[in-house]
Parts: C-alpha cells; structure tokens; sequence
C-alpha cells in the first residue's frame, strides 16, 4: 500500500437469539484494547449483514501497515475467547436431513 495505514475490517456471526447490543459490546472492547489501533483514527462496530443462519458483526480499525496482520490475528483470537467468556455463540453451519423410509 502506497499509505502507512490500513483499514483492518473483522467479520464475526452470532446466532439469531443472541443480545446484538451485548455482543457488540464485546467486540467494541475487544477491538479498540488493541495497543496498534490508531486512535486518531475512526472506528466503528456494527450489524453487516442477516444471515440464513446467523448475525454477522463487522468491526473496522485502522493500524499502521506493519501491524495489520499480527493485530488481525491477535484481535480474531481475542474475539473468539471473550465471545466464550461471556456465552456469546458463534453458530457454524449446520443442515437436517430427513430420512423417510418405506413404500
């Protein structure tokens, strides 16, 4: 990048019966702990998208070029731990299949 900051743009699902405003909370506090956040710098968390089956959540910092990979995957662990900690489920895909047997 010709710039020395990047936008670091982090999706992250939470089921349907999840608390939107908690879990965006976490995530908010999760995301702006990062020592590389620029802080002069806007950052936002919100609702991205209605999924089939689940909620997805973005949040988007910016950093310094050179800490944009080890902050992504620092933050992305971080997410997954504190969502544990407070009960927020991430769901993962999942189908029924119905078996009908007989005539």
């Amino acid at each position: 990048s010709m710039m020395d900051k990047r936008m670091l743009d982090l999706r992250v699902t939470v089921s349907y019966s999840t608390d939107l405003a908690f879990a965006k909370s976490v995530l908010e506090s999760v995301v702006t702990s990062a020592d590389t956040m620029l802080r002069d710098e806007p950052s936002n968390v919100f609702v991205s998208e209605l999924q089939d089956s689940a909620i997805e959540l973005g949040a988007r910092i910016w950093v310094k070029n050179e800490d944009y990979w080890n902050t992504k995957w620092q933050l992305t662990e971080e997410i997954k731990t504190a969502f544990d900690k407070n009960n927020i489920e991430i769901p993962f895909p999942q189908m029924d299949v119905n078996i009908q047997t007989g005539a």
